[in-house]
């Protein structure tokens, strides 16, 4: 079973799954008109809302395996504090519970980087993270999932429960939202907004979302990964350099040349900040974003190599290409 099935990683995640032999899915999903045709004759569908816990007994029951990744987004105003704890952490342990009443064999949660202090901490402390690096929580986002973390780890030490916790770091393939932070590096270089804060050598881990979804589904076939978290992220990181030459390559567009340097782009920042945040706007330049273009953060993904054997199939190259082609052909309806 699949919540959050939609998406942009649990599409993949279900369209992985149906290629299996003997492969029986079922999804959880709100919105019925986001659910591929193809699907409707392969998948069982059951339409309902991830905060009505009432009816999940019945919805997990025969499942083998649940991978859960139905949450409220890692930016979005559109919630407050409690919503975002009610569904990515009480939501979640809730479900966990009967999920273990019912028998199920593995529990997948996908939480994020996030959850360890993410791009944030990651620039702060010029290190490379591992799983067992907790640096604190900057959004409600991670710490809505850190606490769902530690309670289903909860779970696993006092039932034998069978959870593993996955942690995505910056994840971009075809079917991103707005919120996507390399969907808006894509259309910042499309429409020529885009310029370099610093010298673009900084290292990243971006992780195309195949890439995610076989690291996922090896978690979800192993006993060893049970009360385990792992990173999942390409092999290596890559220079944002790297990243918009490629993308600059497959729109056909020149790679911009300007540099803005960290500290005059930073005091720019924040009167940009302000005035658009006033008029509810997205902006060009925000402090987030100067940690994003100009930051160094690298998280290791060497524990699910050693202990399951992964290894990123898709390259950088081969993932840009598909996501580029898929938003040149949906730029007008994004």
């Amino acid at each position: 079973m699949v919540t959050g099935a939609t998406g942009v990683i649990g599409a993949q995640l279900v369209d992985s799954l149906l290629k299996q032999e003997n492969a029986e899915v079922r999804i959880l999903a709100r919105d019925s008109t986001k659910i591929p045709e193809a699907w409707t004759t392969k998948v069982e569908t059951v339409i309902g809302d991830i905060g009505n816990a009432d009816y999940m007994s019945s919805i997990v029951k025969g499942m083998d395996t649940v991978y859960h990744l139905a949450a409220i987004p890692e930016i979005s105003e559109k919630f407050s504090e409690d919503e975002y704890f009610k569904i990515n952490t009480n939501f979640t342990v809730d479900f966990a519970k009967k999920c273990n009443e019912a028998n199920v064999r593995k529990f997948v949660f996908f939480s994020s980087v996030e959850a360890m202090g993410g791009i944030a901490a990651a620039v702060k402390q010029k290190k490379t993270l591992s799983e067992g690096d907790y640096l604190g929580t900057t959004t409600l986002y991670g710490e809505s999932k850190l606490r769902a973390e530690q309670q289903l780890l909860d779970l696993y030490k006092d039932r034998d429960f069978p959870v593993s916790i996955v942690r995505p770091a910056v994840v971009y393939g075809p079917n991103m939202r707005g919120h996507f932070g390399p969907l808006k590096l894509i259309r910042a270089l499309d429409e020529g907004h885009f310029l370099f804060v610093g010298s673009g050598k900084n290292l990243v881990s971006w992780t195309y979302v195949q890439n995610v979804v076989d690291a996922a589904m090896l978690v979800g076939n192993s006993s060893k990964s049970n009360g385990q978290a792992y990173i999942l992220s390409d092999d290596e990181p890559y220079q944002i350099k790297e990243i918009v030459t490629l993308v600059c390559k497959y729109l056909e567009k020149d790679v911009p040349k300007r540099h803005l340097p960290n500290s005059l782009a930073t005091t720019l920042a924040v009167p940009i900040e302000f005035a658009y945040s006033r008029m509810g706007k997205d902006p060009p330049l925000s402090r987030q974003k100067i940690r994003y273009l100009s930051g160094t953060y690298v998280f290791d993904n060497s524990k699910i190599r050693r202990e399951l054997g992964f290894s990123s199939r898709v390259s950088l190259e081969a993932g840009l290409k598909d996501t580029v082609g898929w938003y040149k052909n949906a730029r007008g309806n994004l």
